[in-house]
Order: structure tokens, then C-alpha cells, then sequence
């Protein structure tokens, strides 16, 4: 092999972060770099297209060629995360744009399209290394990110070593330093400082640096928590604790909502006592992300437990039921749905709005009984001012169930003085709403355009008009 010299440059990226890159052209000579990735998480998420745009854009990654997000409006699915599968079917770079295809006539169908998402592979930290690396202060703290320009996050660690090994010499690699991880080596840091000048008094030395010390462990963790990176919390933690800096509220805060992502019931619960152990009480919010993470796992007792838990401050708020209501609603566990709605104090139901009082409607719109469904009437009737097209929707559809076809009308009636269109899942509703005690034109009108919308041609569904509207027409001439 050819061997060059190699060649190191530091500085801060410029775009914005802050970060400290470390740019070195290897010449191919033993460098004592060795890598490492903490253990991937296997929680995944499953999110469904239903009426409303997916609202998400997909990619193939350059390096690895997996499928990924390049762009979200999604507060479930983030920026860089793997599509694993979509209606139970693997997706590749080579299947993508034809199961797309096929997924959007399907959706025209069936507006409920299960998508995974799995969260991008961790960082690529280095683990050792020496030489002009080791210099100029890269360590444990620095991600590499790329190799000869490509991005290697996505890359299997087997084939991370293959691209490095078979690149041409030189190669680039750029090691990275984030805004976050250089706050945790000043803590570092200071905790070391603090070990060489025993002889001064410990709470001196808290004192002077408290003003910089909450800065830096807020950033630090809310660093790892956009990077994902479990471990480093647990880090932080630990740091903290030596150095005897009492976190707050809101540091215990982000330790919970991470957590929360993670998946982790056990580790969140842990952070809960160990609050209360420093003297700390559980608000509104750390509650919001307990509830979030049981409802993750289904944890439905678990559930119950903390829903019934009062706050010191005695003030019970809506957002941990919205919590419970939106994980359950998004996985279709419409009993779930309406079990956190029973328990929803009556004070705190005028405070449902959007879409969490729309999942609510459509949990019972779905239930069985005729006297569940028309609790979805009641609840609209109720919130009517707050009701959106979904809700509409939904009691368009519980009215038709249960034979309201007039009352139904109404309904559709007021939906066109407020200008509202119906969902596509409300079409069928309508449709035989107006066919049954409308105007069976109008339900033509209102299939055709369905059929524009959908760009499809569902000739059978106006047939089939067509015969409800003759049958009609017989039966009106005969009791003339």
C-alpha cells in the first residue's frame, strides 16, 4: 500500500452548531484508531396514514442506501428515522417507488396505512486512538461522521471498517465534536480541577461555579436528547452527582422525557423516586411523560395508577390525559381511548379540543353498542364550537349507524354553511345519509367528487346510486 503522511486540522463548523470538527487526511499508516456505537434501541413506532397527509418525506440514504426521513411535520416521526416497513412489507431502495404507488391507490380505499419507523443507528464514537489524533485532543467524546465527504452514521459497523479500509489513500475523515459533548468535558473537566485543589473548600468551589454549572447541564442534556444518546444522559447524571450539583426539576425533566423516547418504563419510574428522594415534587410535566412512556408500552394498569395521581399542587391539568389519548389514538386502541376518557375528571372535558376531542368522537363512533355511538352525538353536541371536519365526520357516521338519517342531514347541513369537507372515511356516511332521506343527486354529485379527489375510477359506488335512486323514484310513483 502507498503510504502518505497523514495531515490533522481542527475548527468550528460554521454552520450554526458549533461544533468542533477535527478534519484528518490519513495516509494509510496504524493510527491506533479503534470505533464504537452504543447498542441501538429496538423500540420502533408504528404511525398511520389515515385522512390527513402522511406528512412525511422520504429519501434513500447516499452511503448506506436505506430509506429514510428527509423531511417531517410529524411530532412522531423525526428528521433522519429508517423506514422499516409499510402495510407489513419491507421497504428497500429498490421497492420504495413502487409500493409507494401502490400504498397511495390503496389509501384511496382504506385511509389507515400502518408505517414503521425506527430511530437512525446511533453515533460512531472513537473509542481509542493515538498519534496526531491524540494530540490535538480527540477522544471518547468525538463522533466520526464522515468519511471522504460520505456520511457513515447508517453504515453497519462491518461495513464502516470495509469503506475505511478499501478507500483510496488519503482518505478524509472528519471526527466531530457536538456543542453538548464540549459542555460535558468542561464538567469533566471541572470535576478534575476539583480532585487536584482539595485543600480549598469544597462549597467554595460549587459556589463560584453555580452560575455556569445549570447552563451547562441543561445543554448537555438537551444535546443528548436530540442526539438520542441514552448512555450519555446516564453520564451526565453520574458527572453531576460527584461533583454534589443538585439537579432540578427541570433537568429531571429532560432525564424523564428521554426516557419516555426511549421506552424505558423502568428507568423512568427510577427517576421518579429518585425526585422525590432529593426533595423534588412531580409537576404536570414530568407526569405528561410518565403517562406517555406506559401508554408507549401499553402499560394500561400502569396507566390507571398515574392518571389518578394528584399533583402537590393539587391542580389537575388535561395534558397528561391528552398523552394517554394521543399515544392510544394513534395505535387504534379506541377501548384504551375511551378508558382515559372515563376517567377524565368532568370539570377538565370542556378542556378537549382539536384533535384529542376528535379521537375521542371517533373511539366511540367505532364502539359496538348504539348507545356508544350516540355518546359521540352528545360529546359533539356538547364541544360543538371546537368540533373539527374529523369530529364532524364522525357523528355523520355514528347518525347513519344508528338510523338518524335526518338528523345525519342536519349535520351535513351545517357542515356546508361552515364550509367543512368531509373526510374521505365520512364519504360513505354522507353518501348514505343523502341516499336514504336526502337527495339521491346530490349523493351522485358528492361520489363524482369523491372520484376526482382519489383519482380513481369507483364506477360501482355510482351504480349503485344510480339503483337506490331509481328504486326511489318507483316507490315515490306508486304512492302517488
Amino acid at each position: 500500500m502507498d503510504r502518505r503522511s497523514s495531515t490533522c486540522a481542527s475548527f468550528v463548523s460554521n454552520d450554526g452548531s458549533d461544533d468542533l470538527v477535527v478534519r484528518y487526511q490519513w495516509g494509510g499508516e496504524a493510527i491506533g484508531l479503534e470505533l464504537m456505537r452504543e447498542t441501538a434501541s429496538n423500540v420502533v413506532r408504528t404511525v398511520h396514514w389515515r385522512e390527513d397527509p402522511l406528512g412525511v418525506t422520504l429519501g434513500v440514504e447516499e452511503t448506506s442506501r436505506r430509506v429514510f426521513v428527509t423531511r417531517s411535520s410529524r411530532p412522531d416521526v423525526q428528521v433522519g428515522d429508517v423506514l422499516v416497513e409499510a402495510q407489513g412489507e419491507l421497504i428497500t431502495e429498490y421497492n420504495l417507488a413502487e409500493r409507494l404507488a401502490m400504498l397511495k391507490k390503496q389509501h384511496a380505499l382504506n385511509p389507515d396505512i400502518p408505517f414503521v419507523f425506527a430511530p437512525p443507528p446511533s453515533p460512531v464514537f472513537v473509542k481509542k486512538c493515538a498519534g496526531e489524533l491524540n494530540d490535538v485532543g480527540v477522544d471518547s467524546s468525538f463522533e466520526l461522521r464522515y468519511v471522504n465527504g460520505r456520511v457513515v452514521r447508517y453504515l453497519e459497523m462491518r461495513e464502516l471498517q470495509v469503506l475505511i479500509r478499501n478507500s483510496p489513500k488519503p482518505c478524509t475523515m472528519a471526527f466531530v465534536q457536538s456543542k453538548g459533548h464540549q459542555f460535558y468535558s468542561a464538567l469533566q473537566n471541572q470535576e478534575q480541577e476539583q480532585r487536584r485543589q482539595r485543600q480549598i473548600p469544597s462549597q467554595l468551589m460549587v459556589k463560584d461555579a453555580k452560575p455556569h454549572e445549570d447552563r451547562a447541564i441543561e445543554t448537555a442534556l438537551s444535546a443528548a436528547l436530540n442526539f438520542k444518546l441514552f448512555q450519555l444522559v446516564l453520564d451526565i447524571v453520574k458527572c453531576v452527582e460527584t461533583m454534589d450539583i443538585k439537579l432540578t426539576v427541570e433537568h429531571y425533566h429532560f432525564v424523564l422525557k428521554i426516557y419516555a423516547w426511549a421506552g424505558d418504563m423502568q428507568a423512568a419510574l427510577s427517576t421518579r423516586d429518585m425526585m422525590q428522594e432529593n426533595g423534588l415534587v412531580l409537576t404536570d410535566d414530568g407526569l405528561y411523560w410518565l403517562v406517555h412512556c406506559a401508554c408507549k408500552l401499553d402499560l394500561w394498569e400502569l396507566v390507571q395508577e398515574l392518571l389518578a395521581h394528584t399533583i402537590p399542587s393539587g391542580q389537575v391539568s388535561v395534558n397528561a390525559y391528552n398523552s394517554a389519548i394521543s399515544a392510544y389514538g394513534n395505535a387504534n386502541h379506541w377501548p384504551k381511548v375511551l378508558g382515559v376518557y372515563g376517567m377524565l375528571p368532568e370539570n377538565l372535558h370542556a378542556e378537549l379540543k382539536g384533535w384529542h376531542l376528535g379521537a375521542v368522537t371517533t373511539a366511540y363512533t367505532k364502539a359496538d353498542s348504539k348507545e356508544l355511538k350516540l355518546q359521540a352525538v352528545d360529546i359533539f353536541n356538547k364541544h360543538k364550537a371546537k368540533a373539527t371536519m374529523f369530529a364532524y365526520g364522525d357523528v355523520v357516521t355514528a347518525l347513519v349507524e344508528t338510523d338518524q338519517f335526518d338528523a345525519a342531514l342536519e349535520i351535513i347541513k351545517d357542515m356546508k354553511n361552515h364550509g367543512i369537507t368531509s373526510r374521505k372515511s365520512a364519504y360513505r356516511a354522507v353518501t348514505l345519509a343523502l341516499i336514504c332521506h336526502g337527495s339521491a343527486q346530490e349523493a351522485k354529485e358528492l361520489l363524482e367528487e369523491f372520484i376526482a379527489r382519489m383519482e380513481d375510477s369507483p364506477e360501482r359506488f355510482l351504480d349503485i346510486i344510480q339503483f337506490y335512486a331509481d328504486r326511489r323514484q318507483s316507490e315515490e310513483v306508486k304512492q302517488e
